[in-house]
């Protein structure tokens, strides 16, 4: 995967730089980048080496989960008509307020003054974690302070860790997530009003992450740079998609499955030699008048 996404960003790092010569450019991410990197001075411009590796790094963490992130949204609004449907009103009513306002296309600003579609997102983002786990090791000795003591093998209750350097840890991220101290006794569900209603927004005893005290984008210094990015990526293609369009279960939806393939990906149980899978029905969404 890496020599391709590396040859993949090679060709087009060669045609970003030609079409910016000729003064024509683009506004997408890797314009900018290549753009931003010629227009440097030279001691400050990055290597092809470091180009590359920051255009990988685009390629690969930042397509496959945000696009599989979507993927598991889509396939919980199929299963719940309801709540796809109240989507599609508050994006319609936010469509008619722009409309309204004299601009044709959403902002950013759009985007975060829609409750309920923000509520969607947070839930698919914390209810179908992309990246299940994340391992760290430990760069020097420390102590690891527990929300709630625990009782070792030898029947001492303590309230704390001791980690030596270089201890590999494993932090599960779909087991946070899902905790029902955090989330409510409904954690195991999919429910979007959970955001709304107080259970998930309330003060939390301990918050950790970048978004919404979700561990999705992990949290501490390695935290996801790009987890807001990716959070506007969501909102564009959501609002699009179920602005226009309507996704329900199918037979084989019923049989969709969580599978590790470098992130947790969508496959059809029987089909799994077929690779990553989402077969939902879709149609053009009614409009008021045509119900």
């Amino acid at each position: 995967m890496k020599k391709m996404v590396t040859e993949v960003g090679k060709k087009m790092v060669q045609e970003k730089a030609e079409t910016l010569l000729e003064g024509k450019g683009s506004r997408d991410v890797f314009s900018l980048l290549v753009k931003a990197n010629m227009d440097t001075e030279a001691k400050n411009k990055l290597t092809e080496e470091e180009l590359l590796a920051q255009m990988c790094t685009i390629l690969l963490a930042g397509h496959e989960t945000t696009s599989n992130s979507l993927s598991w949204i889509l396939l919980e609004l199929a299963r719940q008509p309801k709540v796809q449907s109240r989507l599609r009103t508050e994006i319609r009513e936010t469509e008619a307020a722009i409309r309204a306002r004299g601009d044709t296309q959403f902002t950013m600003a759009d985007f975060d003054a829609m409750p309920f579609t923000s509520a969607v997102i947070k839930e698919g983002l914390r209810y179908h974690p992309v990246v299940p786990h994340v391992h760290r090791i430990a760069g020097r000795d420390d102590v690891l302070p527990l929300s709630r003591p625990i009782t070792t093998e030898s029947g001492e209750v303590t309230n704390e860790i001791f980690v030596p350097k270089g201890t590999r840890i494993v932090a599960s991220i779909a087991a946070y997530n899902r905790d029902t101290e955090l989330w409510g006794d409904d954690a195991h569900e999919f429910n979007p009003d959970r955001w709304l209603d107080g259970v998930a927004s309330g003060k939390k005893p301990v918050s950790i992450g970048v978004y919404s005290n979700l561990m999705t984008f992990i949290g501490g210094v390695r935290a996801c740079l790009g987890w807001r990015f990716a959070v506007i990526e969501i909102q564009a293609f959501l609002v699009e998609i179920i602005g226009k369009f309507e996704v329900t279960m199918t037979d084989r939806s019923e049989r969709v499955c969580r599978a590790p393939s470098v992130v947790m990906v969508p496959m059809v149980d029987g089909e799994l030699e077929l690779g990553p899978q989402l077969p939902l029905a879709v149609s053009v969404a009614p409009h008021e008048q045509d119900v």
